[in-house]
């Protein structure tokens, strides 16, 4: 609220000025000839009385509380803006990352010269270019330009000019084995960690490694595991062999047992369908001799008896048999 009343007051006193210095000008009109009608501290007395008129329309703009500023227009209770223009009356600047100095603004003033005033990490007229993008995270970005660190150069800091461990190829660095880093100055520890005595030039390798970048077995011999496991056998060669034989002759058993399992089973299935046909077989062969016997009864019957005695006895015959095979 406080900085609002200041600036209303520095605004007003601006306007006032402006008044004197208008009247001052159409005063000294009629005592200047016509091919100096206007002298150099005139010519910059109107500049000034030019920008103040321009505040003073907007802050009749601000006063009204109706109009858009800078093209913007008035839609449904508020204001359409066009860009980079924003606010409630389009007067202030659409700064990303930052504060704008709205109507303040003045590129020949010490303090609003600038429509932002951006955040720390910012920058950019409207505060939307991270500085960190601007030097590679190699830099500090200041007044539109990178202030490099170290050994980088290059308008955006993005080349190297020194490579510790490597050779410098187009403004970058090859490293040699074990270095790593955009100067090749990072030992490379591949089993353990670097000396904190010494981080770029020595590691600290645990009990099995040994080597300037632990890339060696600190033990050697015929039981130990070469690298990276460099860990004495736990098991002698002769055992690990003898163990592996026991377990081949045990597969092999395992194989030989369900092998013997499989043939029994195929004897098991094939004795099943065997008598299964044979039942078959032999029940055919039964009713085929039934049929027969039936019929040499049935004529010899028919020729003592006559067709229908002998039919009925044939019938009475023919079940008493059928009752003993069954019973058979």
């Amino acid at each position: 609220m406080i900085i609002k009343l200041l600036f209303l007051t520095a605004l007003a006193f601006n306007l006032t000025f402006a008044d004197s210095v208008e009247s001052e000008l159409y005063r000294s009109e009629e005592n200047v000839s016509p091919e100096n009608y206007f002298t150099q501290n005139q010519l910059s007395s109107l500049e000034n009385v030019n920008k103040i008129r321009a505040k003073r329309k907007l802050l009749e703009i601000l006063k009204n509380g109706t109009m858009c500023a800078h093209g913007g227009t008035y839609s449904n209770g508020k204001c359409l803006c066009v860009y980079p223009f924003t606010g409630p009356r389009c007067v202030d600047f659409a700064c990303e990352h930052g504060l704008s100095v709205g109507p303040r603004y003045d590129p020949e003033s010490h303090f609003f010269s600038r429509k932002c005033i951006c955040d720390e990490h910012y920058t950019g007229e409207y505060c939307n270019i991270p500085v960190a993008d601007q030097c590679n995270d190699r830099g500090e970005y200041h007044n539109g330009h990178c202030k490099c660190h170290g050994y980088y150069f290059g308008p955006k800091c993005q080349y190297v000019g020194k490579c510790v461990n490597g050779k410098l190829q187009q403004g970058a660095c090859e490293c040699e084995y074990g270095f790593e880093g955009d100067y090749c100055d990072q030992i490379v520890c591949h089993h353990g960690y670097p000396d904190k005595h010494d981080p770029h030039n020595k590691c600290i390798c645990p009990p099995r490694h040994k080597g300037r970048f632990c890339d060696e077995c600190l033990d050697e011999g015929e039981h130990v595991l070469p690298y990276p496991n460099c860990t004495k056998e736990s098991v002698p060669s002769h055992a690990r062999l003898s163990r592996q034989t026991t377990d081949e002759q045990i597969m092999l058993r395992i194989l030989i047992i369900l092998a013997v399992i499989s043939i029994l089973l195929a004897l098991v299935v094939a004795m099943f369908v065997m008598h299964w046909a044979r039942n078959r077989f032999t029940e055919a062969e039964r009713q085929e001799q039934r049929q027969r016997v039936d019929e040499e009864r049935k004529a010899m019957l028919n020729s003592v008896f006559g067709h229908d005695m002998g039919k009925s006895y044939l019938s009475n015959e023919f079940d008493n048999l059928m009752l003993i095979d069954d019973l058979k």
